[in-house]
């Protein structure tokens, strides 16, 4: 595809920079879907992992139990990496939404080239916005999820080591 050259007075989007601005917020927008699905699918198997049946044998840890709460320390701390997720997911669906012609910057009494460009520059912002909003979901839930299984193998192994002391 030939390159083609702009004057420093174009304001408006050529066809081609304009279909790949609507291709990099379809991607991105198809990325935040994929990711809320992740942090959804997260903290589902973390919450059930918490409040399924209590007649299951707990596991066995340095910490005494929480009393009046059902749980041990892992319960706690697997409850607290799935509210930890709430915060992304919340951008995470930030990142879904489409941009609609009443977020736009141009009214309706305004035609031509002048709303042409006041909605390319808000769909430019939109991208920015979905970008940022991304990388933040992404970091902060592979961090959470990162470091509840650190801190799960940290206890194991911390146990491992107090029973081969004792024995």
């Amino acid at each position: 595809m030939p390159q083609i050259a702009r004057t420093t007075d174009d304001r408006l989007l050529t066809e081609v920079e304009h279909e790949v601005l609507l291709g990099t917020l379809k991607k991105i927008e198809t990325k935040s879907a994929v990711l809320t699905t992740v942090i959804i699918f997260a903290m589902g198997a973390l919450l059930n992992a918490v409040f399924s049946t209590p007649s299951q044998p707990k596991v066995p840890s340095i910490q005494p139990e929480v009393p009046n709460m059902g749980y041990d320390n892992y319960g706690l701390l697997t409850c607290c990496a799935a509210l930890g997720l709430i915060l992304p997911l919340w951008f995470a669906f930030k990142g879904i939404s489409h941009l609609d012609t009443l977020d736009s910057r141009c009214g309706t009494d305004k035609s031509g080239p002048l709303s042409a460009v006041a909605m390319q520059q808000g769909l430019m912002d939109d991208l920015l916005t979905k970008e940022s909003v991304f990388r933040f979901s992404w970091f902060t839930c592979r961090f959470i999820i990162i470091a509840y299984f650190i801190l799960l193998l940290l206890d194991a192994s911390f146990l491992f080591y107090v029973d081969r002391l004792s024995s």
